[in-house]
């Protein structure tokens, strides 16, 4: 996986209570459908504590994606925020979960990543009434009507149709 975001700690590493603040204009790579044509900025805030790093953020810019009813071309806002800690190696015993700084920074990819994939919707809509596609023929219902029949029976089912007349 290629690094999107790298921070250098070397400003804060040795006075705790130290902060640094970043902003930074990234391309995303495009996962699960999602587009990212432009570029997103990612605003993060780095809190030197006594055991490690306090990391928050957020995320803003467009995305570009498939409508999950009639598969046109939509773009939607970005807005994701994360926040986690980076453990030092030294000190207290780490669990498997912690995230550990290293000593050539801190590697924010898969924390961004995490935060856009959980900052995206379940479904994406052209619109809220958006009437998809026909399941016979395939056209898009939005922009014009079809004549195919709305009741089609599953062949397996076919039985159960002509018992019930």
């Amino acid at each position: 996986m290629e690094t999107l975001l790298k921070v250098d700690l070397s400003t804060i590493k040795e006075q705790t209570g130290g902060v640094l603040e970043l902003t930074e204009k990234l391309h995303l790579p495009s996962q699960g459908g999602v587009d990212f044509p432009e570029p997103v900025t990612v605003n993060v805030q780095v809190n030197r504590t006594n055991q490690g790093y306090y990391v928050s953020g957020k995320i803003q810019g467009r995305y570009k994606v498939p409508c999950d009813r009639c598969l046109e071309t939509i773009w939607e806002p970005l807005t994701a925020e994360f926040a986690e800690n980076f453990y030092d190696r030294r000190g207290r015993e780490r669990e498997e979960t912690d995230k550990i700084a290293g000593p050539e920074g801190l590697d924010l990819t898969p924390t961004l990543l995490e935060a856009i994939t959980f900052g995206l919707p379940m479904k994406h809509l052209c619109r809220a009434d958006c009437r998809g596609l026909c399941s016979v023929c395939g056209k898009n219902l939005n922009l014009s009507s079809c004549s195919c029949s709305e009741q089609e029976i599953d062949p397996r089912l076919a039985v159960l149709a002509k018992w019930k007349k």
